[in-house]
């Protein structure tokens, strides 16, 4: 018999999340880390119960290349996990993950307050650590004397390389889905892809913040589609240039940010505005980051027209 137990360590409001799942039975025990977020403001005081809880982590998943996510894995690598314990996600969290670690700090440096918190050197040293897998690869790893523990990341969405985690211990099936997206975005598949070929698991880990998705009736409208997002995007930006005003988009520089270049340089290039207009984009890591995005193109689904 299996005993599954989940404990938030913390998370909710859109803030950053970080549960523990454990997994017990005759044969011994497992608990994996799910995600490990921060925010910009790097308080370790927040830390402390996570900290707690990393000698005894065999294994730690991520879910999205963002602070929310992944914010928290430098300090954990430097700050008590094993170094036995295996760090998974797939290939594009790793890379736009580190990239988003990388500006982070350098942001934070910028307003004279990272000490004691982490170095570049614990973001590369964290980020090595990573295994990289694809989507729908299967790893199996065992950690007690009877069970095997097989892990495989599913089309999570939201996020280029988001990823939704199926997880199966002895004969149980689990899923942990955090901050996924349910329909397609301009970049990625939605999650409805791979949630869909998961039959009910016995059980079904997630955040309240992804039901907002499927809010209809009076109370709501319905979720708008990304094209339509994007069509009602362009035509603010196209009102304001013509304005002669100038447009700042705020977001974060791996994740939400790629989408966003690709969807402004199609407005650009199909209104030519190249010779009058600049489109600038500006953090510590912008040039690293769009090379790696130029790697990351098997990813992407729907393929960008050339």
């Amino acid at each position: 018999m299996v005993v599954a137990r989940v404990r938030p360590i913390y998370g909710g409001g859109g803030g950053p999340v970080c549960s523990v799942l454990e997994l017990e039975s005759s044969g011994g025990a497992v608990r994996i880390l799910l995600d490990c977020g921060w925010n910009s403001t790097f308080d370790v005081e927040r830390l402390k119960t996570l900290q707690e809880e990393l000698p005894s982590i065999s294994l730690v998943l991520l879910s999205s290349a963002d602070l929310m996510h992944m914010g928290a894995l430098p300090f954990c690598v430097a700050n008590g996990l094993s170094p036995r314990a295996g760090i998974y996600a797939t290939f594009p969290t790793v890379k736009l993950g580190q990239m988003a670690l990388y500006d982070a700090f350098l942001t934070k440096a910028d307003e004279g307050g990272v000490a004691g918190q982490f170095t570049l050197d614990d973001v590369d040293t964290a980020v090595e650590r990573i295994k990289a897998l694809k989507y729908d690869e299967r790893l199996q790893v065992r950690f007690d004397r009877i069970h095997d523990t097989l892990i495989s990341p599913r089309v999570g969405g939201r996020l280029l390389g988001g990823a939704i985690w199926h997880i199966r211990y002895g004969v149980e099936e689990i899923v942990y889905a955090s901050a996924y997206g349910w329909n397609r975005s301009l970049m990625v598949a939605g999650a409805s892809s791979s949630l869909g070929r998961i039959r009910r698991p016995a059980l079904f880990i997630t955040d309240a913040q992804p039901s907002q998705q499927f809010v209809d009736g009076a109370s709501a409208p319905p979720p708008k589609k990304a094209e339509a997002l994007e069509q009602e995007t362009h035509r603010l930006v196209l009102e304001t240039l013509r304005r002669s005003g100038n447009i700042l988009v705020p977001c974060d520089a791996a994740g939400r940010a790629l989408e966003l270049l690709f969807s402004l340089n199609k407005l650009w290039a199909s209104h030519r505005l190249h010779g009058n207009y600049k489109l600038v984009f500006l953090s510590h890591t912008s040039h690293s980051t769009v090379e790696f995005a130029r790697c990351l193109m098997e990813w992407v689904s729907p393929k960008p027209e050339p």
